[in-house]
């Protein structure tokens, strides 16, 4: 499968200095959800008052990626993120805490992360993840981004996905069935093709990572000031 129609977009990391140092040593930037109107006087101040009963507890694992958030969220946000992107490392540790402590938590949005595979390390880390199942999305995902200088600059990838799987608690034996899974595999790519087709800019290159709501790419969705203008404007309408 090829992805000679990609090209990385430069995110703006101008916040949170620690983390920006931890970036600027080379990461660089290497959603189809339905939206509700919550009203025209929505106070997002303030936690829903039908929030809270029923949150997914942890995450969910979707036709196409893993989701968490109240059930009921009025707007559903959507990042096509690749595991060997600096650019969406930049977005898990910037604007996805902002995103979930303002509106997943107080039960406005649903969060959605759908991977899109540039590579073969991209599709063993994807494979991994479905694997492993949606309770424990989080924290493989936490230390795929955690050590992407790493796993980014290793003679071989490959071999660096199976020693982050060891470190997630997968055996061996696991690990060569999940990736050994072509059944698995065919439908990573297929759904990685089908968001090109949808979402590729004018150009027909696709920057990760791609925000997506109510079936519409964000522009500058990747960074807070975009996406939380999208949202807002989302609910109110």
């Amino acid at each position: 499968m090829r992805f000679s129609k990609f090209t990385p977009y430069l995110g703006s990391f101008g916040r949170r200095s620690m983390i920006l140092a931890m970036l600027a040593a080379g990461l660089v930037a290497c959603s189809e959800g339905e939206t509700t109107g919550a009203g025209v006087d929505v106070d997002m101040s303030k936690p829903r008052a039908a929030a809270g009963t029923d949150f997914i507890d942890g995450h969910e694992k979707t036709e196409l990626g893993w989701v968490k958030g109240a059930k009921d969220a009025p707007v559903t946000v959507i990042e096509y993120g690749s595991f060997t992107c600096g650019g969406c490392a930049g977005f898990h540790y910037l604007t996805e805490p902002q995103l979930v402590d303002e509106f997943v938590k107080t039960g406005y949005v649903k969060f959605e992360f759908r991977s899109f595979v540039r590579n073969e390390p991209d599709i063993l880390a994807t494979m991994i993840a479905e694997c492993l199942g949606p309770q424990k999305f989080e924290g493989i995902k936490n230390l795929y981004f955690s050590s992407i200088q790493k796993w980014l600059k290793s003679s071989n990838p490959n071999d660096y996905v199976a020693e982050m799987a060891r470190k997630a608690g997968v055996s061996s034996a696991a690990f060569r069935r999940c990736v050994s899974d072509t059944e698995a595999r065919e439908a990573i790519t297929a759904k990685t093709q089908e968001a090109q087709k949808s979402y590729s800019d004018p150009d027909g290159y696709f920057r990760t990572p791609t925000v997506v709501i109510g079936g519409k790419k964000i522009d500058n969705g990747n960074e807070w000031e975009g996406l939380s203008k999208a949202i807002e404007g989302a609910l109110r309408s």
